[in-house]
C-alpha cells in the first residue's frame, strides 16, 4: 500500500500481473479484522482510476464478498475492537461508492447484490462518511436506462428510505443553521436532489413523501436565519426543496397531510419575504402549489387568507405576470370560503378588487360570481351562535358593509362609479353574457338596495330589455326574473313601468304558447304589474 499508494504506473503494473485478482479474493477469506482493514486498503488503492480492474474483481464475486463485509463484519473480534470493525466497514463502503460511480455495469451488479437494503442502512448510522456514500449511491441508482426512475422510488420507499434521508437532512441543515456555513452546500444539493426525484413519482411515492415526518422536515429548512436565505446556494437549494412540495400539491391524495403539516403557511412566509436571490422563481413555484392546495377545499383556502395570503395575490394581479393565472382562481374562490375568509378579504377592500376585476373579459364570471356568493355565504344562519343579538341584526350589519363598500349611497343624484361598473360588465359582455346572469339574479335576491341602484340605472333597464329577444330560453328566463325582482323591489314601480314601457313586452312574452316556463314567470310579472296600476 505505501509503495503504490502514490504511484499510479506501479498500481497499473501490479493489477496487470496474473494471479493478483485470485490472491485478492482468497485474502477475504481470513477473519482478522487487521488483516480484512488491509486488505481492504489495498484493494480501494487498486481500483482507483481503474475502471477494467473494479469490473474484474465484480466479475468473479468479490462485490458480494464486500456487501456482506459491510452489513456484518466477522463477529469473533468486532465486539472487542468496535472501531477497527468500523474502519473495515468504512474501507468496504469505499469500495462500495466505486462500484456506484464506476460504470452502469458494476452499479448493476452492486444492486443485484442487495446494495439498495445496504445504502437504505448506510443513513441510520451516525457516520457522515457513511451518509456520503449513500447519497452517492442512492444518487447513481437514478442513473440506471433500464429501471424506470418510479420503480427505484418505489423500491426505496418499501425499504423505508425516507425516514432516514430526512434525518439525515435535518443535520445537514441544522449544522448550516449553526454553522452560518455553506461548507456543507454540496450535500445539501445532493439530497435535495434525490428528494426531488422521489417527489416526480406516482401517488404511491407521493404519499410517502407526505409522512408528517419527512414534510416537517422539509418546511423547516424553508425558514432559515437572513444570513443563509441571502446566501445564492442555499436559496438554490430550497428552490428544489418548493418544487418538491409543488409537485406533491399536484396529487389530491397528499394534500390533506401537507395542510396539517403547516404547508401553506410557511408557503406565504417564503412567499414574503423577498430577500431571497432566487425571489422570482420561488414565488413562481409557490404560486403553483398555492393554486393546487386551495383548489375546491374551503378549511385549506381559509388556511391560507389566515396566513396572510391575500395581500400578496393582489399584488401579483397589479402587474402583467402571467401567474394571474393561478392567483385569481385563489382570490375569487375565497369570497365563497368561510367567513373568515372573507373578513380577511373586507380588510383587504375585496369588494373594491373584484369590482375592478370586472372590467378583465378573461374573468369578470368569476369577478361576478365572488360578489354574489359574498351575499348568498353570508346570511344570517353564519351568525346562529350569536342567539342572544337578533340575526337580522348581523345580516343588516353585513349588507350594510358590502353596500358601503359599493359606495350605493342614496343614489339620489347619481348612479355610484360602482354600480356602473356592474352595468358596464352587463352591457359590454358578449360570449360570458350568459354566464353573468345567475350572479346578478343572486346579486338582484340578496340586497335590496343594490337592487334598488340597479334599478334606477336606464343603462341595466334597457339592456335586460333589449337582451330578452335572446334565442336561449334558459337566458329570457333569467332575464325576466331580474326584471321581476327589480320591479317588485322599485320604490316607484308605476314610474318605472311607465319610463321604461314595460307592460307590451311582458305582455307579448305571457302570451307566447311555446315556452312555459317563460310565459308563467311574465304572467306572473304582469300580473304584479296590474296590481300595481291598481293600487297607483
Amino acid at each position: 500500500h505505501d509503495l503504490c499508494g502514490h504511484n499510479a504506473a506501479l498500481r497499473q503494473e501490479l493489477v496487470a500481473q496474473p494471479g493478483v485478482i485470485p490472491i485478492l479474493v482468497e485474502a477475504f477469506e481470513l477473519k482478522q479484522l487487521h488483516v480484512l482493514h488491509a486488505v481492504m486498503n489495498v484493494v480501494n488503492m487498486l481500483i482507483m482510476d481503474n475502471q477494467k480492474f473494479l469490473e474484474n474483481l465484480a466479475l468473479v464475486g468479490l462485490l458480494p464478498i464486500v456487501v456482506a463485509l459491510v452489513v456484518t463484519p466477522p463477529d469473533n473480534t468486532t465486539v472487542a475492537l468496535p472501531e477497527l470493525a468500523s474502519l473495515v466497514r468504512l474501507e468496504a463502503a469505499k469500495f462500495v461508492e466505486q462500484a456506484c460511480v464506476s460504470s452502469s455495469w458494476t452499479l448493476q451488479m452492486f444492486i443485484a447484490c442487495g446494495g439498495l437494503p445496504l445504502l437504505t442502512n448506510f443513513l441510520s448510522t451516525d457516520d457522515d462518511s457513511l451518509h456520503r456514500i449513500a447519497l452517492t449511491g442512492i444518487s447513481c441508482t437514478f442513473s440506471i436506462q433500464a429501471i424506470p426512475k418510479n420503480d427505484t422510488c418505489r423500491l426505496f420507499v418499501k425499504l423505508g428510505v425516507l425516514p432516514k434521508l430526512i434525518a439525515v437532512y435535518n443535520r445537514l441543515v441544522l449544522a448550516i443553521f449553526k454553522q452560518h456555513t455553506m461548507q456543507l452546500v454540496d450535500e445539501l444539493h445532493k439530497i435535495c436532489d434525490i428528494f426531488l426525484l422521489f417527489s416526480q413519482g406516482d401517488v404511491v411515492v407521493k404519499e410517502h413523501m407526505c409522512d408528517l415526518v419527512v414534510l416537517e422536515g422539509l418546511l423547516y429548512s424553508l425558514n432559515p436565519g437572513t444570513a443563509i436565505a441571502k446566501h445564492d446556494a442555499y436559496s438554490m437549494a430550497m428552490v428544489k426543496i418548493l418544487k418538491c412540495i409543488r409537485n406533491m400539491s399536484m396529487e389530491p391524495n397528499t394534500l390533506e397531510n401537507l395542510d396539517r403539516a403547516g404547508t401553506i403557511p410557511t408557503l406565504v412566509q417564503v412567499l414574503t419575504d423577498e430577500s431571497s436571490p432566487q425571489i422570482k422563481d420561488i414565488q413562481n413555484i409557490v404560486l403553483h402549489a398555492m393554486f393546487y392546495l386551495c383548489r375546491i377545499n374551503r378549511n385549506r383556502q381559509t388556511h391560507a387568507a389566515q396566513a396572510g395570503l391575500i395581500p400578496y395575490l393582489q399584488r401579483v394581479t397589479q402587474t402583467r405576470s402571467p401567474l394571474k393565472q393561478f392567483v385569481l382562481p385563489i382570490m375569487c374562490d375565497l369570497a365563497s370560503a368561510s367567513a373568515t375568509a372573507r373578513e380577511h378579504l373586507w380588510a383587504c377592500d375585496g369588494v373594491t378588487f373584484f369590482l375592478t376585476l370586472l372590467s378583465d373579459k378573461f374573468w369578470q364570471i368569476d369577478a361576478m360570481k365572488a360578489i354574489a356568493a359574498w351575499l348568498v355565504h353570508d346570511t344570517p344562519n353564519q351568525y346562529a351562535p350569536f342567539l342572544y343579538f337578533s340575526q337580522s341584526y348581523y345580516f343588516a350589519q353585513f349588507c350594510w358593509r358590502f353596500q358601503e363598500s359599493l359606495k350605493i349611497g342614496n343614489f339620489e343624484s347619481h348612479t355610484p362609479e360602482h354600480i356602473q361598473q356592474i352595468v358596464l360588465c352587463f352591457r359590454t359582455a358578449e360570449h360570458q353574457f350568459e354566464n353573468l346572469l345567475e350572479s346578478l339574479l343572486e346579486i338582484l335576491s340578496r340586497s335590496m338596495r343594490m337592487n334598488q341602484a340597479l334599478g334606477r340605472s336606464s343603462l341595466f333597464v334597457m339592456e335586460i330589455l333589449y337582451r330578452l329577444s335572446y334565442p336561449k330560453p334558459f337566458v329570457r328566463k333569467n332575464l325576466l326574473k331580474m326584471l321581476k325582482c327589480i320591479f317588485e323591489s322599485h320604490t316607484a314601480p308605476v314610474q318605472f313601468l311607465v319610463e321604461f314601457n314595460i307592460h307590451p313586452t311582458i305582455l307579448a312574452l305571457a302570451q307566447e304558447t311555446n315556452q312555459i316556463l317563460i310565459q308563467e314567470i311574465a304572467s306572473q310579472l304582469l300580473q304584479a304589474i296590474l296590481v300595481s296600476a291598481s293600487v297607483f
